[in-house]
């Protein structure tokens, strides 16, 4: 595959305009990656940027964000990190407009070694809301659930089951904060997680009876492994 559609929203002169093209994989940006959609719906959010209803903060962007499929072409910056990659591959946006992978200080520690049973951690990220030109954070909680089996399309493990919450940073006046509750398996073996279940919601404010609005619902598995030489 060389080329593939893209769902394109363009803002320009006070107009919005939104159409199908085709791309080229060579104009990916680092950390963009293509997905095979294979199931799909539309989010009010994407209907409302593409008749104009609701103003993009940026030029270009690529809509559509409820979809479940196969990653089938990822561009990473040179050099980056077996962890980074799958970052950019599994990602989960802060905000709609906003699909770059992103770097805290301290590093956010969605792993906390060793993971032993019974082992709780909490960490607070700061951050800094481009859009809002204010501080915020990000809020982790881990809890390491003790050894559990687990078979991937890499083969079976004798795996660390993990519970871990992430609230994000993106609340607004109308919405509360993504909130992603993550099952992990990770593998000694494999030394990462060999699946790892992610679901995120928000709620919109204002509504006695508001319902979660979900963001991801998402599996990621290891499709093949090979260890390394000692």
């Amino acid at each position: 595959m060389s080329t593939f559609k893209a769902f394109r929203i363009h803002e320009s002169g006070g107009q919005v305009a939104a159409r199908f093209e085709d791309l080229a994989l060579e104009s990916l940006s680092p950390g963009e990656v293509v997905i095979d959609v294979e199931y799909s719906d539309i989010n009010y959010k994407d209907a409302l940027a593409a008749t104009g209803r609701l103003r993009p903060e940026v030029r270009l962007f690529e809509g559509g964000f409820n979809g479940a499929g196969v990653t089938e072409w990822a561009s990473l910056a040179p050099g980056s990190p077996l962890d980074q990659a799958n970052d950019a591959l599994a990602v989960l946006r802060a905000g709609m407009l906003d699909d770059s992978p992103r770097r805290f200080t301290p590093a956010a520690a969605l792993l906390a070694f060793p993971l032993e049973q019974g082992k709780t951690w909490r960490q607070v990220v700061p951050t800094f809301r481009r859009d809002i030109q204010l501080p915020d954070q990000i809020l982790i909680y881990g809890d390491v659930q003790g050894r559990a089996p687990v078979t991937a399309p890499a083969g079976s493990f004798d795996a660390i089951q993990i519970y871990r919450v992430v609230q994000l940073d993106d609340a607004s006046f109308w919405r509360s904060r993504t909130i992603r509750r993550d099952r992990v398996w990770y593998a000694p073996e494999v030394k990462g997680p060999v699946r790892e279940m992610r679901e995120a919601q928000y709620f919109e404010h204002g509504d006695i009876d508001a319902t979660a609005v979900y963001t991801e619902r998402t599996i990621t598995e290891l499709v093949s492994f090979r260890p390394g030489r000692a």
